[in-house]
């Protein structure tokens, strides 16, 4: 059974994003946080990192037509109805720092540049 439920945890891609003093909405514009960050404790590298946004002017930008998206330079984003496309993906490196370790920016999330996420958290501290 361990082998079993260590091969699904594997599969699944869980993003966990905290954006502080924040309120995602559809405006169209970048949205301000000094102290946002996105983190992985399970991925396609197999390294656990936390990465800390650069630019706090550009922490989190919302679009009518889209899911989330963290960072301008849209560090991740989230599709709309990304549960059934495979047009959401991950640019690291823009407002979000690229933690050392890191190999591939693109590809670290989901193994894929591109990809559909099974499930989506936002946590919103105020």
């Amino acid at each position: 059974m361990n082998i079993e439920f260590h091969r699904y945890v594997t599969i699944v891609i869980v993003i966990i994003v905290i954006i502080i003093c924040y309120h995602y909405g559809s405006s169209d514009s970048p949205g301000y946080s000094s102290n946002a960050f996105i983190f992985s404790l399970r991925n396609k590298e197999d390294y656990a990192f936390k990465s800390m946004v650069k630019d706090p002017s550009k922490a989190i930008y919302g679009r009518a037509n889209l899911g989330p998206i963290f960072g301008y330079g849209w560090d991740i984003c989230i599709q709309d109805n990304a549960n059934s496309n495979t047009e959401s993906y991950a640019n690291f490196g823009v407002s979000y720092s690229v933690p050392s370790g890191v190999q591939d920016r693109k590809t670290i999330l989901a193994g894929t540049y591109k990809f559909t996420p099974n499930e989506v958290e936002v946590f919103y501290l105020g």
